[in-house]
C-alpha cells in the first residue's frame, strides 16, 4: 500500500519475466497496481520479452490500474488476467507503448472484470503517453520499436461510472488488430473511440452521459456478431 498520489509507487512491475504466477493481490497505491515491462524508451536491443504471466483474483483500489507497457520493447505474449475487481483506479486495464518504446503484443485476454469508479475502464493506445494522436498524424516508417498490439480478447467486464468508458487507437502505420470484446457492458461519462483497429464485438454496450457511445473511425472496422 501507499498514498493515493505517491509516485513510483508501483505495487509488481515483471520486466522481461517469463512463467510467472500473481495471485490474490490486494494493491492500493499511488501508481500502476501492476505494470508489466520489457526494454526501455529509445532500447537499443535485443530486449527479452515478458510472457507467460497469470493473474488471478486480484483486487486494485487506488492507482492507475492493470497495465502492459508503456515501456515494453521486447514485447510481451501470452498474458492472461482473470476475476479482477477494480474501484476508485485512476485507470483499469491498460496497453500502451509508443513510437519509441514497443513492439509486438499478442496473445493478450482480460476475463471476469468489474471495474467500478475508474477515470477510463479500457485504454488501448500506442500513442503513450498521449491517448489520441494529434490531428494530422500520418503513417511513419516502421522500425523495431514500433508498436504491435495484436490478438486481444476481452470478456466478461462490466464497468461502471467511469470518466470515460474506453479507447482502442493503433498507430497508421500499425493499427491494432484483431481486438475481441465478448459480453462488454461500459457506463460512464464519455463513451468508446475506435481507431486504427480491426475489433469485433459480440454483446458490447456503451453507454455514455454525453456525445456518442461508440465513435469508430474511418481508419478503424468494428464487427458486431
Amino acid at each position: 500500500m501507499a498514498p493515493e498520489h505517491s509516485p513510483n509507487s508501483d505495487a509488481v512491475d515483471p520486466f522481461s519475466t517469463s512463467n510467472m504466477i500473481i495471485d490474490h493481490l490486494y494493491a492500493d497505491v499511488g501508481d500502476d497496481n501492476i505494470a508489466i515491462k520489457s526494454g526501455l524508451v529509445n532500447s537499443p536491443g535485443p530486449d527479452a520479452p515478458s510472457k507467460n504471466i497469470t493473474i488471478t483474483d486480484c483486487t486494485f483500489m487506488h492507482g492507475h490500474g492493470l497495465s502492459i507497457g508503456s515501456e515494453i520493447a521486447g514485447g510481451a505474449q501470452n498474458i492472461r488476467a482473470e476475476r479482477i475487481h477494480f474501484d476508485g483506479t485512476d485507470q483499469a486495464l491498460r496497453i500502451k507503448a509508443n513510437r519509441d518504446r514497443g513492439a509486438d503484443v499478442s496473445n493478450i485476454v482480460f476475463k471476469d472484470i468489474d471495474i467500478k469508479n475508474v477515470g477510463m475502464a479500457i485504454l488501448i493506445s500506442e500513442y503513450y503517453p498521449k491517448v489520441l494522436p494529434p490531428e494530422g498524424d500520418a503513417a511513419q516508417p516502421v522500425t523495431r520499436l514500433t508498436p504491435l498490439f495484436h490478438d486481444i480478447t476481452i470478456e466478461n467486464v462490466t464497468a461502471t461510472n467511469a470518466k470515460t468508458t474506453g479507447v482502442i487507437i493503433g498507430l497508421p502505420e500499425s493499427p491494432v488488430k484483431n481486438v475481441v470484446l465478448k459480453n462488454v457492458h461500459l457506463e460512464g461519462g464519455v463513451g468508446f473511440r475506435i481507431s486504427d483497429a480491426t475489433v469485433t464485438a459480440e454483446n458490447f454496450t456503451v453507454k455514455a452521459e454525453k456525445g456518442e457511445a461508440i465513435t469508430v473511425l474511418p481508419s478503424a472496422k468494428l464487427t458486431k456478431k
